[in-house]
Protein backbone atom coordinates (compact mmCIF):
# COMPACT_ATOMS: atom_id res chain seq x y z
CA UNK A 1 0.00 0.00 0.00
CA UNK A 2 3.10 2.54 1.06
CA UNK A 3 4.60 1.98 -2.43
CA UNK A 4 1.33 2.48 -4.51
CA UNK A 5 0.89 5.72 -2.12
CA UNK A 6 4.26 6.74 -3.11
CA UNK A 7 3.70 6.28 -6.57
CA UNK A 8 0.72 7.68 -6.82
CA UNK A 9 2.02 10.86 -5.06
CA UNK A 10 4.94 10.57 -7.81
CA UNK A 11 3.06 10.47 -10.54
CA UNK A 12 0.55 13.57 -8.94
CA UNK A 13 3.83 15.60 -9.23
CA UNK A 14 4.94 14.50 -12.68
CA UNK A 15 1.41 15.63 -14.20
CA UNK A 16 2.11 18.52 -11.89
CA UNK A 17 2.24 21.96 -14.73
CA UNK A 18 4.85 23.04 -12.61
CA UNK A 19 6.98 19.37 -13.32
CA UNK A 20 5.66 19.40 -17.37
CA UNK A 21 8.98 19.80 -18.43
CA UNK A 22 10.87 17.27 -16.67
CA UNK A 23 7.54 14.57 -17.48
CA UNK A 24 8.32 15.90 -21.10
CA UNK A 25 12.34 15.31 -20.99
CA UNK A 26 11.65 11.24 -19.80
CA UNK A 27 9.25 11.03 -22.33
CA UNK A 28 11.39 12.56 -24.73
CA UNK A 29 14.14 10.32 -23.68
CA UNK A 30 12.13 7.53 -25.17
CA UNK A 31 10.19 8.67 -28.07
CA UNK A 32 13.51 9.94 -29.45
CA UNK A 33 14.99 5.57 -29.06
CA UNK A 34 11.80 4.39 -29.62
CA UNK A 35 10.42 6.54 -31.84
CA UNK A 36 9.57 6.10 -35.99
CA UNK A 37 13.34 5.94 -36.34
CA UNK A 38 13.98 3.34 -34.10
CA UNK A 39 12.06 -0.57 -34.46
CA UNK A 40 14.81 -2.76 -32.52
CA UNK A 41 15.37 -2.93 -28.57
CA UNK A 42 18.12 -0.43 -27.61
CA UNK A 43 21.58 -2.10 -27.40
CA UNK A 44 23.47 -1.65 -23.91
CA UNK A 45 25.66 1.22 -24.55
CA UNK A 46 22.00 3.61 -25.58
CA UNK A 47 21.01 2.02 -21.92
CA UNK A 48 23.90 3.27 -20.49
CA UNK A 49 23.64 6.95 -21.62
CA UNK A 50 19.88 7.11 -21.34
CA UNK A 51 20.25 6.37 -17.66
CA UNK A 52 22.75 8.56 -17.34
CA UNK A 53 20.30 11.50 -18.70
CA UNK A 54 17.55 10.51 -16.71
CA UNK A 55 19.05 10.67 -13.23
CA UNK A 56 19.38 14.54 -13.70
CA UNK A 57 15.01 14.39 -14.19
CA UNK A 58 13.05 14.19 -11.05
CA UNK A 59 10.83 11.11 -10.59
CA UNK A 60 12.65 9.39 -13.68
CA UNK A 61 12.12 5.99 -12.41
CA UNK A 62 8.16 6.90 -11.51
CA UNK A 63 7.94 8.28 -15.77
CA UNK A 64 9.37 4.99 -16.56
CA UNK A 65 7.33 2.69 -14.48
CA UNK A 66 4.21 4.65 -16.16
CA UNK A 67 4.92 3.80 -19.29
CA UNK A 68 5.30 0.35 -18.52
CA UNK A 69 2.25 0.06 -16.66
CA UNK A 70 0.15 2.26 -19.77
CA UNK A 71 -2.06 0.46 -22.62
CA UNK A 72 -1.31 3.93 -24.32
CA UNK A 73 2.46 2.88 -25.20
CA UNK A 74 3.65 0.56 -27.89
CA UNK A 75 5.94 -2.84 -27.33
CA UNK A 76 8.86 -1.04 -27.90
CA UNK A 77 8.98 1.27 -25.58
CA UNK A 78 7.68 -0.90 -22.96
CA UNK A 79 10.61 -2.78 -23.45
CA UNK A 80 13.27 0.36 -24.06
CA UNK A 81 11.68 1.44 -20.19
CA UNK A 82 12.21 -1.84 -19.04
CA UNK A 83 15.23 -2.24 -20.26
CA UNK A 84 16.49 1.15 -18.52
CA UNK A 85 14.54 0.06 -15.29
CA UNK A 86 16.69 -2.53 -15.15
CA UNK A 87 19.56 -0.59 -15.51
CA UNK A 88 18.56 1.79 -12.79
CA UNK A 89 18.21 -0.69 -10.48
CA UNK A 90 14.99 -0.98 -9.88
CA UNK A 91 12.36 -3.79 -9.31
CA UNK A 92 11.00 -4.61 -12.67
CA UNK A 93 8.46 -7.75 -13.47
CA UNK A 94 10.77 -10.10 -15.04
CA UNK A 95 7.27 -11.94 -16.40
CA UNK A 96 6.29 -9.20 -18.32
CA UNK A 97 10.01 -8.82 -19.78
CA UNK A 98 10.17 -12.22 -20.84
CA UNK A 99 7.09 -11.73 -22.21
CA UNK A 100 7.44 -8.89 -24.22
CA UNK A 101 10.98 -10.40 -25.55
CA UNK A 102 8.27 -13.07 -26.44
CA UNK A 103 6.88 -10.47 -28.37
CA UNK A 104 9.60 -8.64 -30.00
CA UNK A 105 10.79 -12.07 -30.87
CA UNK A 106 7.78 -12.87 -33.42
CA UNK A 107 7.87 -9.64 -35.20
CA UNK A 108 11.51 -10.65 -36.04
CA UNK A 109 10.18 -13.80 -37.23
CA UNK A 110 6.96 -11.94 -39.09
CA UNK A 111 9.83 -9.67 -40.83
CA UNK A 112 11.77 -12.37 -42.06
CA UNK A 113 8.88 -14.25 -43.72
CA UNK A 114 7.99 -10.85 -44.82
CA UNK A 115 11.11 -11.15 -47.33
CA UNK A 116 9.83 -14.29 -49.14
CA UNK A 117 8.96 -13.35 -53.06
CA UNK A 118 5.72 -15.04 -53.00
CA UNK A 119 4.61 -13.63 -49.75
CA UNK A 120 1.03 -13.23 -51.71
CA UNK A 121 1.03 -17.02 -51.55
CA UNK A 122 2.91 -17.47 -48.38
CA UNK A 123 1.11 -18.99 -45.28
CA UNK A 124 2.11 -18.41 -41.60
CA UNK A 125 4.18 -21.85 -40.12
CA UNK A 126 1.96 -23.50 -37.38
CA UNK A 127 4.59 -22.57 -35.24
CA UNK A 128 4.12 -18.86 -35.40
CA UNK A 129 0.10 -19.10 -35.43
CA UNK A 130 0.45 -21.25 -32.11
CA UNK A 131 3.26 -18.69 -30.79
CA UNK A 132 0.77 -15.44 -30.92
CA UNK A 133 -2.21 -17.42 -29.81
CA UNK A 134 -0.34 -18.08 -26.49
CA UNK A 135 0.04 -14.19 -25.90
CA UNK A 136 -2.43 -12.73 -23.71
CA UNK A 137 -4.82 -10.38 -25.41
CA UNK A 138 -2.75 -7.40 -23.85
CA UNK A 139 0.36 -8.93 -25.86
CA UNK A 140 -1.55 -9.61 -28.93
CA UNK A 141 -2.60 -6.30 -29.31
CA UNK A 142 0.86 -5.02 -28.89
CA UNK A 143 2.41 -7.47 -31.03
CA UNK A 144 -0.16 -5.89 -34.06
CA UNK A 145 0.15 -2.33 -33.37
CA UNK A 146 4.10 -2.59 -33.68
CA UNK A 147 4.02 -5.14 -36.39
CA UNK A 148 1.49 -2.72 -38.72
CA UNK A 149 3.87 -0.18 -37.78
CA UNK A 150 6.74 -1.32 -38.77
CA UNK A 151 5.66 -3.54 -42.15
CA UNK A 152 2.54 -1.53 -43.16
CA UNK A 153 0.37 -3.02 -45.95
CA UNK A 154 3.19 -6.10 -46.28
CA UNK A 155 1.70 -7.75 -43.00
CA UNK A 156 -1.78 -7.81 -44.30
CA UNK A 157 -1.82 -11.07 -46.24
CA UNK A 158 -0.60 -12.29 -43.15
CA UNK A 159 -2.86 -11.30 -40.80
CA UNK A 160 -5.74 -12.21 -42.78
CA UNK A 161 -5.00 -15.88 -42.03
CA UNK A 162 -5.20 -15.18 -38.02
CA UNK A 163 -8.68 -13.54 -38.36
CA UNK A 164 -11.66 -15.38 -37.27
CA UNK A 165 -9.89 -17.65 -34.89
CA UNK A 166 -9.39 -15.47 -31.67
CA UNK A 167 -11.52 -12.77 -30.05
CA UNK A 168 -8.90 -11.43 -28.39
CA UNK A 169 -6.55 -11.13 -31.64
CA UNK A 170 -9.40 -10.10 -34.05
CA UNK A 171 -9.93 -6.98 -31.67
CA UNK A 172 -5.97 -6.38 -31.34
CA UNK A 173 -6.24 -6.22 -35.66
CA UNK A 174 -9.66 -4.63 -35.96
CA UNK A 175 -8.02 -1.72 -33.50
CA UNK A 176 -4.43 -1.43 -34.97
CA UNK A 177 -5.91 -1.57 -38.66
CA UNK A 178 -7.21 2.17 -38.12
CA UNK A 179 -3.46 3.60 -38.15
CA UNK A 180 -3.34 1.96 -41.25
CA UNK A 181 -5.28 4.30 -43.60
CA UNK A 182 -5.14 2.25 -47.16
CA UNK A 183 -8.39 0.55 -48.88
CA UNK A 184 -6.68 -2.99 -47.70
CA UNK A 185 -7.49 -1.98 -44.68
CA UNK A 186 -10.94 -1.51 -45.02
CA UNK A 187 -11.84 -4.97 -46.78
CA UNK A 188 -9.88 -6.36 -43.74
CA UNK A 189 -12.38 -4.70 -41.47
CA UNK A 190 -15.32 -6.35 -43.17
CA UNK A 191 -13.49 -9.62 -43.41
CA UNK A 192 -13.50 -9.53 -39.61
CA UNK A 193 -16.77 -8.56 -39.20
CA UNK A 194 -18.49 -10.90 -41.64
CA UNK A 195 -16.63 -13.69 -39.29
CA UNK A 196 -17.49 -12.55 -35.81
CA UNK A 197 -20.29 -12.54 -34.00
CA UNK A 198 -18.31 -10.72 -30.44
CA UNK A 199 -20.07 -7.29 -29.47
CA UNK A 200 -16.53 -6.03 -28.21
CA UNK A 201 -15.14 -6.74 -31.62
CA UNK A 202 -17.93 -5.13 -33.90
CA UNK A 203 -17.57 -1.99 -32.04
CA UNK A 204 -13.66 -2.13 -32.42
CA UNK A 205 -14.55 -2.36 -36.43
CA UNK A 206 -16.74 0.42 -36.32
CA UNK A 207 -14.39 2.44 -34.73
CA UNK A 208 -11.75 1.63 -36.74
CA UNK A 209 -13.67 2.27 -40.13
CA UNK A 210 -14.84 5.38 -38.80
CA UNK A 211 -11.08 6.61 -38.56
CA UNK A 212 -10.09 5.44 -41.32
CA UNK A 213 -12.81 7.97 -43.09
CA UNK A 214 -11.77 10.55 -40.83
CA UNK A 215 -8.39 9.93 -42.80
CA UNK A 216 -9.90 10.23 -46.61
CA UNK A 217 -10.61 6.29 -46.82
CA UNK A 218 -13.83 5.54 -48.71
CA UNK A 219 -15.30 2.40 -46.18
CA UNK A 220 -19.10 1.10 -46.13
CA UNK A 221 -20.02 0.02 -43.10
CA UNK A 222 -23.29 -0.58 -43.99
CA UNK A 223 -23.17 -4.01 -43.85
CA UNK A 224 -21.50 -3.89 -39.93
CA UNK A 225 -24.36 -4.88 -37.60
CA UNK A 226 -23.83 -4.02 -33.67
CA UNK A 227 -25.62 -5.19 -31.19
CA UNK A 228 -28.59 -4.05 -30.40
CA UNK A 229 -30.30 -3.48 -27.10
CA UNK A 230 -34.05 -3.65 -28.18
CA UNK A 231 -35.96 -6.24 -26.98
CA UNK A 232 -38.14 -5.90 -29.91
CA UNK A 233 -34.86 -6.78 -32.18
CA UNK A 234 -33.35 -10.20 -32.07
CA UNK A 235 -29.58 -10.10 -32.24
CA UNK A 236 -26.82 -10.95 -34.79
CA UNK A 237 -24.97 -12.01 -32.05
CA UNK A 238 -27.10 -14.88 -30.23
CA UNK A 239 -27.85 -16.19 -34.29
CA UNK A 240 -25.85 -19.20 -34.25
CA UNK A 241 -24.82 -21.95 -37.27
CA UNK A 242 -23.19 -25.53 -36.98
CA UNK A 243 -22.24 -28.09 -39.82
CA UNK A 244 -21.48 -31.16 -39.29
CA UNK A 245 -19.35 -33.55 -41.79
CA UNK A 246 -20.65 -35.32 -44.57
CA UNK A 247 -20.89 -39.02 -44.96
CA UNK A 248 -20.34 -41.73 -47.41
CA UNK A 249 -24.70 -40.80 -48.67
CA UNK A 250 -24.49 -37.23 -48.60
CA UNK A 251 -26.00 -36.81 -45.19
CA UNK A 252 -25.54 -34.02 -42.65
CA UNK A 253 -26.55 -32.26 -40.18
CA UNK A 254 -27.51 -28.66 -39.79
CA UNK A 255 -28.03 -26.77 -36.62
CA UNK A 256 -29.56 -23.63 -36.81
CA UNK A 257 -29.74 -20.89 -33.27
CA UNK A 258 -31.91 -17.89 -33.82
CA UNK A 259 -32.85 -15.39 -30.91
CA UNK A 260 -36.63 -14.64 -30.22
CA UNK A 261 -38.38 -11.28 -30.08
CA UNK A 262 -38.38 -11.78 -26.47
CA UNK A 263 -36.12 -13.92 -24.09
CA UNK A 264 -35.20 -17.74 -25.55
CA UNK A 265 -34.08 -18.99 -28.81
CA UNK A 266 -35.60 -20.89 -31.71
CA UNK A 267 -33.67 -24.37 -32.45
CA UNK A 268 -33.89 -26.07 -35.77
CA UNK A 269 -32.18 -29.22 -36.36
CA UNK A 270 -32.29 -30.61 -39.85
CA UNK A 271 -30.67 -33.72 -41.63
CA UNK A 272 -30.62 -33.13 -45.27
CA UNK A 273 -28.95 -35.10 -48.21
CA UNK A 274 -27.22 -33.44 -51.08
CA UNK A 275 -29.36 -35.36 -53.26
CA UNK A 276 -33.07 -36.03 -51.98
CA UNK A 277 -33.16 -32.76 -50.03
CA UNK A 278 -34.46 -32.24 -46.24
CA UNK A 279 -34.63 -35.69 -44.80
CA UNK A 280 -35.52 -34.97 -41.12
CA UNK A 281 -36.41 -31.82 -39.57
CA UNK A 282 -37.44 -30.58 -35.58
CA UNK A 283 -37.54 -26.84 -34.21
CA UNK A 284 -38.50 -25.88 -30.43
CA UNK A 285 -38.77 -22.84 -28.57
CA UNK A 286 -35.75 -23.60 -25.93
CA UNK A 287 -33.65 -21.72 -23.36
CA UNK A 288 -30.49 -20.83 -23.60
CA UNK A 289 -29.75 -22.72 -20.91
CA UNK A 290 -31.21 -25.42 -22.13
CA UNK A 291 -29.48 -24.74 -25.58
CA UNK A 292 -26.03 -25.26 -23.80
CA UNK A 293 -27.07 -28.12 -21.71
CA UNK A 294 -28.03 -29.63 -24.88
CA UNK A 295 -24.55 -28.43 -26.73
CA UNK A 296 -22.35 -29.64 -24.14
CA UNK A 297 -24.33 -33.35 -23.77
CA UNK A 298 -24.04 -34.20 -27.51
CA UNK A 299 -20.71 -33.31 -28.04
CA UNK A 300 -20.06 -35.75 -24.87
CA UNK A 301 -22.19 -38.69 -26.52
CA UNK A 302 -21.75 -38.03 -29.99
CA UNK A 303 -18.66 -38.91 -32.22
CA UNK A 304 -20.08 -36.51 -35.13
CA UNK A 305 -18.12 -33.34 -35.18
CA UNK A 306 -20.24 -29.95 -35.09
CA UNK A 307 -18.25 -26.64 -36.35
CA UNK A 308 -19.41 -23.25 -36.02
CA UNK A 309 -20.20 -21.82 -39.46
CA UNK A 310 -22.27 -18.44 -40.49
CA UNK A 311 -26.07 -18.74 -39.80
CA UNK A 312 -26.99 -16.79 -43.15
CA UNK A 313 -25.12 -20.45 -44.82
CA UNK A 314 -26.63 -22.71 -42.97
CA UNK A 315 -30.26 -21.31 -43.93
CA UNK A 316 -28.92 -21.09 -47.40
CA UNK A 317 -28.15 -24.92 -46.94
CA UNK A 318 -31.72 -25.28 -45.74
CA UNK A 319 -32.93 -23.51 -48.69
CA UNK A 320 -31.24 -25.46 -50.62
CA UNK A 321 -31.92 -28.97 -49.97
CA UNK A 322 -35.88 -27.22 -49.62
CA UNK A 323 -35.58 -26.95 -53.61
CA UNK A 324 -34.30 -30.29 -53.79
CA UNK A 325 -36.92 -31.68 -52.17
CA UNK A 326 -39.06 -30.33 -54.40
CA UNK A 327 -37.51 -31.10 -58.00
CA UNK A 328 -36.90 -34.78 -56.39
CA UNK A 329 -41.26 -34.79 -56.45
CA UNK A 330 -40.86 -35.85 -52.58
CA UNK A 331 -43.00 -33.99 -49.70
CA UNK A 332 -41.40 -31.89 -47.38
CA UNK A 333 -41.13 -32.84 -43.28
CA UNK A 334 -44.82 -31.33 -42.05
CA UNK A 335 -42.61 -29.92 -39.33
CA UNK A 336 -40.19 -28.03 -41.17
CA UNK A 337 -43.52 -26.40 -42.82
CA UNK A 338 -44.75 -25.44 -39.60
CA UNK A 339 -41.34 -23.59 -38.78
CA UNK A 340 -39.90 -22.31 -42.02
CA UNK A 341 -41.27 -18.99 -41.51
CA UNK A 342 -39.54 -18.84 -38.55
CA UNK A 343 -36.06 -19.70 -40.42
CA UNK A 344 -36.41 -16.44 -42.63
CA UNK A 345 -34.78 -15.94 -45.97
CA UNK A 346 -31.44 -16.65 -46.55
CA UNK A 347 -29.21 -13.46 -47.00
CA UNK A 348 -25.94 -15.19 -47.97
CA UNK A 349 -25.36 -13.83 -51.10
CA UNK A 350 -22.30 -15.79 -52.32
CA UNK A 351 -23.78 -18.64 -52.49
CA UNK A 352 -19.94 -19.92 -52.55
CA UNK A 353 -18.92 -22.93 -50.00
CA UNK A 354 -17.70 -20.96 -46.91
CA UNK A 355 -14.08 -22.85 -47.80
CA UNK A 356 -13.54 -20.11 -50.11
CA UNK A 357 -12.98 -17.47 -47.89
CA UNK A 358 -10.15 -18.64 -45.87
CA UNK A 359 -8.23 -19.89 -49.12
CA UNK A 360 -7.33 -18.96 -52.83
CA UNK A 361 -8.54 -21.21 -55.33
CA UNK A 362 -6.12 -20.70 -58.00
CA UNK A 363 -3.14 -21.19 -55.65
CA UNK A 364 -4.60 -24.69 -53.97
CA UNK A 365 -5.37 -25.70 -57.46
CA UNK A 366 -1.79 -25.70 -58.64
CA UNK A 367 -0.40 -26.82 -55.84
CA UNK A 368 1.31 -30.35 -57.46
CA UNK A 369 1.89 -31.67 -54.10
CA UNK A 370 -1.77 -32.11 -52.65
CA UNK A 371 -2.41 -33.39 -55.73
CA UNK A 372 0.05 -36.60 -54.31
CA UNK A 373 -1.89 -36.50 -51.04
CA UNK A 374 -5.72 -37.24 -51.99
CA UNK A 375 -5.55 -41.18 -50.34
CA UNK A 376 -4.67 -39.82 -47.59
CA UNK A 377 -8.06 -37.89 -46.48
CA UNK A 378 -9.46 -41.67 -46.11
CA UNK A 379 -6.77 -42.21 -43.01
CA UNK A 380 -8.91 -39.51 -41.40
CA UNK A 381 -11.96 -40.34 -39.01
CA UNK A 382 -14.09 -37.94 -40.81
CA UNK A 383 -13.60 -40.11 -44.49
CA UNK A 384 -14.04 -43.33 -42.38
CA UNK A 385 -17.24 -44.36 -43.37
CA UNK A 386 -17.01 -42.92 -46.69
CA UNK A 387 -16.96 -46.03 -49.70
CA UNK A 388 -19.15 -46.42 -53.11
CA UNK A 389 -22.04 -48.81 -52.05
CA UNK A 390 -22.56 -52.46 -52.66
CA UNK A 391 -25.37 -51.63 -55.47
CA UNK A 392 -22.55 -49.14 -57.03
CA UNK A 393 -20.19 -51.08 -57.65
CA UNK A 394 -21.73 -54.74 -58.02
CA UNK A 395 -20.90 -55.03 -61.20
CA UNK A 396 -17.19 -54.64 -61.12
CA UNK A 397 -17.22 -57.07 -57.97
CA UNK A 398 -18.11 -59.78 -60.29
CA UNK A 399 -15.43 -58.75 -63.04
CA UNK A 400 -13.20 -59.08 -60.21
CA UNK A 401 -13.85 -62.48 -59.09
CA UNK A 402 -14.21 -63.57 -62.65
CA UNK A 403 -10.26 -62.42 -63.21
CA UNK A 404 -9.53 -64.27 -60.08
CA UNK A 405 -11.05 -67.50 -60.75
CA UNK A 406 -9.73 -67.53 -64.03
CA UNK A 407 -7.59 -70.21 -65.15
CA UNK A 408 -4.61 -68.10 -67.21
CA UNK A 409 -1.73 -67.82 -65.56
CA UNK A 410 0.04 -64.54 -65.31
CA UNK A 411 2.47 -63.18 -63.16
CA UNK A 412 2.25 -61.17 -60.20
CA UNK A 413 2.89 -57.91 -62.26
CA UNK A 414 -0.06 -58.78 -64.92
CA UNK A 415 -2.47 -59.25 -62.50
CA UNK A 416 -1.83 -56.20 -60.68
CA UNK A 417 -2.25 -54.56 -64.35
CA UNK A 418 -5.45 -56.31 -64.89
CA UNK A 419 -6.55 -55.34 -61.19
CA UNK A 420 -5.59 -51.74 -62.20
CA UNK A 421 -7.25 -51.46 -65.61
CA UNK A 422 -10.92 -52.96 -64.11
CA UNK A 423 -10.45 -50.18 -61.54
CA UNK A 424 -9.88 -47.65 -63.66
CA UNK A 425 -12.91 -48.34 -65.73
CA UNK A 426 -14.91 -49.30 -62.63
CA UNK A 427 -14.48 -44.94 -62.04
CA UNK A 428 -14.41 -44.23 -65.69
CA UNK A 429 -17.95 -45.35 -65.66
CA UNK A 430 -19.07 -44.71 -62.45
CA UNK A 431 -18.39 -40.83 -62.30
CA UNK A 432 -19.63 -38.75 -65.13
CA UNK A 433 -19.55 -34.94 -65.23
CA UNK A 434 -22.93 -34.89 -62.91
CA UNK A 435 -21.36 -37.23 -60.10
CA UNK A 436 -18.01 -35.35 -60.18
CA UNK A 437 -20.01 -32.16 -59.55
CA UNK A 438 -21.91 -33.91 -56.63
CA UNK A 439 -17.70 -35.03 -55.02
CA UNK A 440 -16.58 -31.68 -55.44
CA UNK A 441 -19.14 -29.91 -53.39
CA UNK A 442 -19.04 -32.78 -51.00
CA UNK A 443 -15.51 -31.98 -50.88
CA UNK A 444 -15.39 -28.41 -50.70
CA UNK A 445 -17.98 -28.47 -47.89
CA UNK A 446 -16.04 -31.31 -45.66
CA UNK A 447 -12.62 -28.91 -46.26
CA UNK A 448 -14.73 -26.26 -44.44
CA UNK A 449 -15.11 -28.57 -41.51
CA UNK A 450 -11.67 -29.82 -41.41
CA UNK A 451 -10.62 -26.33 -41.24
CA UNK A 452 -12.73 -25.52 -38.60
CA UNK A 453 -11.27 -28.71 -36.50
CA UNK A 454 -8.07 -27.38 -37.26
CA UNK A 455 -6.65 -29.70 -39.51
CA UNK A 456 -5.94 -27.00 -42.17
CA UNK A 457 -3.03 -28.87 -44.10
CA UNK A 458 -5.89 -31.74 -44.66
CA UNK A 459 -8.55 -28.98 -45.43
CA UNK A 460 -6.13 -27.84 -47.86
CA UNK A 461 -5.61 -31.49 -49.40
CA UNK A 462 -9.64 -32.12 -49.42
CA UNK A 463 -10.54 -28.23 -51.59
CA UNK A 464 -7.31 -29.43 -53.76
CA UNK A 465 -9.05 -33.16 -54.59
CA UNK A 466 -12.37 -31.04 -55.34
CA UNK A 467 -10.67 -28.30 -57.76
CA UNK A 468 -9.17 -30.72 -59.55
CA UNK A 469 -12.02 -32.98 -60.09
CA UNK A 470 -13.98 -30.82 -62.81
CA UNK A 471 -9.91 -30.27 -64.31
CA UNK A 472 -9.81 -30.29 -68.03
CA UNK A 473 -7.60 -32.98 -69.54
CA UNK A 474 -7.62 -34.75 -66.32
CA UNK A 475 -9.86 -37.76 -66.42
CA UNK A 476 -11.73 -39.41 -63.50
CA UNK A 477 -9.68 -42.22 -63.82
CA UNK A 478 -6.61 -40.79 -62.97
CA UNK A 479 -8.03 -39.00 -60.14
CA UNK A 480 -5.95 -40.36 -56.99
CA UNK A 481 -9.17 -39.47 -54.79
CA UNK A 482 -11.99 -41.24 -57.12
CA UNK A 483 -9.69 -44.17 -57.32
CA UNK A 484 -8.96 -44.81 -53.48
CA UNK A 485 -12.93 -43.96 -52.89
CA UNK A 486 -13.66 -47.32 -55.18
CA UNK A 487 -11.32 -49.24 -54.36
CA UNK A 488 -12.12 -49.09 -50.71
CA UNK A 489 -16.08 -49.69 -51.83
CA UNK A 490 -14.46 -52.81 -54.17
CA UNK A 491 -12.20 -54.03 -51.15
CA UNK A 492 -15.62 -53.75 -48.43
CA UNK A 493 -17.86 -55.52 -50.52
CA UNK A 494 -15.28 -58.45 -51.38
CA UNK A 495 -14.47 -58.70 -47.95
CA UNK A 496 -17.88 -59.17 -46.91
CA UNK A 497 -18.89 -61.77 -49.37
CA UNK A 498 -15.68 -63.74 -48.33
CA UNK A 499 -16.82 -63.87 -44.43
CA UNK A 500 -20.27 -64.75 -45.42
CA UNK A 501 -18.95 -67.45 -47.05
CA UNK A 502 -17.36 -68.69 -43.95
CA UNK A 503 -20.01 -68.11 -42.26
CA UNK A 504 -22.71 -70.43 -44.39
CA UNK A 505 -21.66 -73.76 -44.05
CA UNK A 506 -20.94 -75.71 -47.84
CA UNK A 507 -22.71 -79.47 -48.18
CA UNK A 508 -21.56 -79.86 -51.87
CA UNK A 509 -17.43 -81.62 -51.71
CA UNK A 510 -15.19 -79.85 -54.34
CA UNK A 511 -13.41 -82.30 -56.29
Amino acid sequence: MARKKSLKKAEHKIKDPKKSKDRKRVFALIDSLEGKKRKRPLDPEQVHDTVNELKKIPFHIQALERIVASNKYGLMKKLNALEILKDLGAITDDELYCSLKAAYGLIQDFQKFLQDDDIKNAELPATIIDRIYKLNDNLQRLFVHQLIDETKENSLHLLTQLVGKNEGLDSAIAESLADLPIPESSDLLHRIAIKTNNKAVTKTIKKSLYRLREKGIVTDDGKIEGPHKSVLRPTKRVSEGFLSTIDQFGDRLIWLIRPKATKGLYFFEAVINDICGIKEFRGVDITRKLYKEYMAAFKEESPMPMVEAEESYCRFLIEEAHKRTIQDGDSLPEEYLEWKDRIGKAPYEDKRPLIYSYYEKDKIKNDNHLKTRFATLFELPEFSNWRMGPDEIKKYKQVIQEANESKLVLTPIQKQERLTKILRDAVEELFDEKRCLLYKRRLEEMAYVLYKLGKEEDSRICLAAALTLNEKGTPPSHHLFLLELTEKGLSSAMLEEEQKAKETPSFIIKP
